[in-house]
């Protein structure tokens, strides 16, 4: 009975562990993903503005 317990422990500790570990590279993959999605939309944003098409066609 204690080989049974021990196996099934270190099985759950390695689901847990792989699991928080699964966790934590989506959610960095995710925020650098939401990072460059917002950097991109602030760009066109900024380049779409009247002042910057009066730059552009000035310059």
């Amino acid at each position: 009975m204690k080989i049974r317990v021990k196996f099934i422990f270190s099985i759950l500790s390695i689901i847990i562990t792989f699991g928080v570990i699964l966790n934590l590279s989506i959610r960095h993959i995710l925020i650098i993903r939401m990072e460059t999605s917002i950097g991109n939309s602030l760009n066109e944003i900024m380049y779409s503005t009247r002042e910057a098409i009066k730059y552009r066609l000035l310059a």
